[in-house]
C-alpha cells in the first residue's frame, strides 16, 4: 500500500467514523501522524495471524508516531510481526487500551512478558509488558534488587 492510499484510507476511516481498521499485511513501513484523526477508532491491527493459512502477516513498522495518542477510544492494538524496536512514551496515555500485541517485533521486552510465541495464543498483560519496557528505561523508576547470589564456575 502507498502511502497517498494509506493517507486516502485514513481520511475515509476518519470521516466515516470507523472503529476498526486493519492494516495487516500492506507492507507499510510508515504510520503517518495523520493517524491521530481516528479519534474514534477502538481496534487498529497492523499484525495478525492469518486464521486460514496460519501464516503471520505483519508490515515493515520500525516506529510509531506520537500522534497514536490521539486514539484515545483505542481499546485493541495489534503491533505484532513488525519491525519495532521502542515505544514511544506517550503509549501510556492510552487508558482504554486492554489488548497489546508486540510478539514478533526486535524489541527488548523478554518473550515471557509479550505472551507466548504461538501467535493464536492470547498476548502477555498489557501493565507488565509497559512497566517492565518503562522501568528498563529508567534504572532509577525500577525497585533495588536486595538479594543477590553468588556462583564460582572453575
Amino acid at each position: 500500500m502507498t502511502q497517498d492510499e494509506l493517507l486516502r484510507l485514513i481520511d475515509q476511516a476518519a470521516e466515516e467514523g470507523w472503529k476498526e481498521l486493519d492494516l495487516a499485511g500492506k507492507d507499510i513501513e510508515e504510520l503517518p501522524s495523520e493517524i491521530g484523526k481516528l479519534t474514534e477508532l477502538e481496534s487498529l491491527v497492523l499484525g495478525k495471524l492469518d486464521q486460514t493459512t496460519y501464516r503471520i502477516i505483519g508490515n515493515q513498522l520500525s516506529a510509531l508516531p506520537p500522534e497514536i495518542v490521539q486514539l484515545t477510544n483505542l481499546q485493541s492494538l495489534d503491533l505484532s510481526s513488525n519491525q519495532l524496536s521502542a515505544l514511544p512514551p506517550e503509549i501510556v496515555q492510552l487508558t482504554k487500551l486492554e489488548e497489546f500485541d508486540l510478539r514478533g517485533n526486535p524489541i527488548p521486552i523478554p518473550p515471557e512478558i509479550l505472551g507466548p510465541k504461538e501467535f493464536y495464543k492470547d498476548p502477555g498483560s498489557l501493565p507488565e509488558i509497559l512497566d517492565f519496557y518503562f522501568q528498563t528505561l529508567d534504572p532509577d523508576a525500577s525497585e533495588p534488587l536486595y538479594e543477590a547470589k553468588f556462583l564460582i564456575i572453575g
